[in-house]
């Protein structure tokens, strides 16, 4: 939802000023990327489900790996075509999120099994300039990332959903 407000915002209009895309927004292009997201991830991590939740659906047999993935890429075309419909911002954005999905959970990059890295995609957030710095100045840096640390401490970083 911020990005959609942030989209709406930055092509000049307001909620109240378009209020078909807000909703259209809100009930569709947030819940088909979710949506997209999740599936990615769940086919990413069948391996590792087989064997920590063997009832989940993919690895249990009640939805087959090739479903699966028709199902992420179906899903992402999905929800990259209605942004379009709401415009630039929202579409950029939703490209950006799609994006980072693939990259969290799909080889090559497999973001969640590198700290350094996931923390930017995650997380980033804006700092505040250091009084000696120009007011104008903001940079990004990344949020702690509990998975760094258990990584540089050898233990586990939990469940990555």
């Amino acid at each position: 939802m911020w990005a959609l407000m942030c989209g709406l915002v930055s092509g000049g209009m307001t909620p109240f000023q378009a209020p078909w895309l807000f909703l259209a927004g809100i009930v569709l292009t947030g819940p088909l990327v979710c949506g997209a997201s999740q599936i990615i991830n769940d086919f990413h991590d069948r391996e590792v489900d087989a064997l920590n939740e063997p009832n989940r659906p993919i690895p249990s047999g009640r939805v087959s790996e090739a479903t699966a993935l028709r199902f992420a890429l179906i899903w992402s075309i999905i929800a990259q075509a209605w942004s379009f419909m709401l415009g630039p911002w929202v579409a950029g954005a939703t490209a950006i999120g799609l994006l980072l999905a693939w990259a969290y959970s799909a080889p090559p990059l497999r973001l969640k099994q590198s700290p350094p890295l996931l923390q930017y995609a995650l997380a980033p957030r804006p700092t505040a300039p250091a009084p000696a710095e120009s007011s104008k100045t903001v940079s990004f840096a990344p949020a702690p990332a509990e998975a760094a640390v258990a990584q540089a401490s050898g233990g586990s970083s939990g469940s990555d959903r």
